[in-house]
């Protein structure tokens, strides 16, 4: 991941903050895609349609995704013998 892609946690104002407190990196839509393994594209088609709900802040004209949402969606959308955590699999 490149430093450009990233922005220090330190700099994340109070407005940035997600829900459990603790500051999480903020990541360029191309490192979060990295790290969920998909397209950069894909993040974009996903936040126009709604798709899935996968929360993004917009800071100007770029779109950044806090590491701990990403991790949060990761563990939404796991799969255990045909359920998710979504739909009735309890962790």
């Amino acid at each position: 991941m490149l430093a450009s892609e990233l922005i220090h946690p330190n700099v994340i104002t109070n407005q940035f903050r997600s829900t459990s407190d603790t500051v999480s990196p903020l990541l360029t839509r191309k490192a979060a895609a990295k790290y969920l393994g998909v397209a950069a594209q894909t993040l974009a088609q996903w936040a126009v349609s709604g798709r899935y709900n996968l929360p993004y802040i917009s800071i100007g004209r770029r779109a950044m995704y806090r590491q701990t949402d990403l991790d949060a969606f990761i563990t939404k959308n796991a799969h255990v013998d045909g359920l998710t955590a979504h739909n009735g699999w309890n962790q």
